[in-house]
């Protein structure tokens, strides 16, 4: 009796839902233009430990690590993440501001 080894490629594309209706990131999709990226200069902030952005963020970007969704931080490079974790923007230079509540 032979066996045969065969690899198959998958793209996986899924949706992260949560309890309670609370927006999710998402794997992006490739036809997506949402922005991934602060335009301009960087907006006001609060002071302290955890900055607060005085300018509103969009509802919906694409943000690092391939997520997409609404941004919680801007990172030092401008660039959104979706992650309201401590660490995030970690390979960005940190945490610039994170969403106004």
């Amino acid at each position: 009796m032979r066996f045969a080894t065969v690899a198959v490629a998958t793209t996986l594309m899924f949706t992260i839902s949560g309890c309670g209706g609370n927006d999710s990131p998402t794997a992006p999709s490739a036809s997506s233009a949402a922005p991934s990226a602060w335009p301009g200069e960087l907006p006001a902030r609060t002071s302290g430990e955890r900055p607060v952005c005085q300018a509103t963020l969009p509802s919906f970007a694409q943000c690092i690590n391939e997520l997409s969704g609404p941004p919680q931080a801007i990172c030092q490079d401008k660039v959104y993440s979706c992650s309201p974790n401590v660490g995030t923007c970690s390979t960005h230079g940190g945490v610039y501001c994170w969403r106004n509540p």
